[in-house]
């Protein structure tokens, strides 16, 4: 694993970090690596690193079901840390898909969706509130 300080010398590459990150065995110690990364990524690196957590949860979720819940997990921990309900909203789609489409819970999975399309609709983003529809 790369030490954190060096992520100001290089540019981010989503897909690589998350994969840096999910190395890391314990749920709270990669929220505490995401912690340490506070000072070192923008708006846009968050954005990107969520995006691209948001799709490994995808790809886990036929594969790892715990993994891709506990990767789902991690998303809505970068909302406790930036503040953004943007991230939350994304950790609710991927924990409803995953409830949804990988252990057939649809009434949970539901809640979730539905959750996720309540604050894309308060930041009044239809398309991404209209995306949260599909897993239902």
């Amino acid at each position: 694993m790369f030490p954190v300080a060096v992520l100001d010398q290089r540019s981010l590459n989503p897909q690589e970090l998350v994969e840096e990150i999910l190395q890391i065995t314990y749920p709270e110690a990669q929220q505490a690596y995401l912690r340490d990364l506070m000072p070192f990524l923008n708006k846009s690196d968050w954005d990107q690193l969520a995006a691209a957590l948001k799709e490994k949860a995808d790809h886990l979720m036929r594969a790892d079901i715990q993994a891709c819940l506990q990767t789902a997990e991690l998303i809505g921990a970068i909302t406790g840390l930036t503040g953004d309900p943007t991230y939350h909203a994304l950790s609710a789609l991927a924990l409803g898909n995953a409830h949804v489409i990988g252990l057939g819970e649809f009434q949970k999975g539901i809640r979730y969706c539905d959750e996720a399309a309540a604050i894309y609709e308060k930041q009044e983003r239809p398309v991404d509130q209209a995306r949260t529809q599909i897993s239902k």
